[in-house]
């Protein structure tokens, strides 16, 4: 059985990659999971002089207020995902950095194939905030199929 990974999000560029998957890669012989990286909420940090930062009092509450950031991130990006993915395919959330967790979701998946979309940001955009799918290339051990 072929595993395909498949990197969404609510831009143009996951959807194009989610109707290419869905095209090219149908069959019984062929597992698809679209996954969604959702960021992490972190607890306020205040900088203080010199670049250090000093992180607020930590007590139960704010604990609560992450687990209930959380679940809501997790939530939205559940959402997200299902809207953005083929058809047929397993939905799966994961947190952190973006390249990093589309690497640790496939390999987790053990994905024979990686799909990601390409939003061309432009140079000043590329050199930025960099590319996603460009960055996922060079990183992955795995095949990784960029579409346009």
């Amino acid at each position: 059985m072929k595993r395909i990974l498949v990197a969404v999000d609510d831009g143009a560029a996951s959807k194009r990659a989610a109707t290419f998957v869905e095209t090219f890669f149908r069959g019984d012989d062929v597992a698809i999971t679209a996954v969604n990286v959702a960021h992490t909420p972190v607890p306020w940090m205040a900088p203080v002089p010199f670049g250090a930062v000093y992180t607020w009092p930590y007590g139960p509450a704010d604990e609560q207020a992450l687990d209930g950031a959380l679940a809501e991130e997790e939530a939205n990006a559940t959402a997200v995902a299902a809207a953005a993915a083929p058809a047929d395919a397993d939905i799966e959330v994961v947190f952190g950095e973006t390249v990093e967790a589309i690497l640790k979701a496939a390999d987790d998946e053990d994905a024979d194939l990686v799909v990601v979309g390409h939003n061309d940001k432009g140079f000043l955009g590329r050199l930025l905030d960099g590319s996603v799918s460009e960055r996922l290339a060079r990183a992955s051990t795995r095949p990784v199929l960029i579409v346009p």
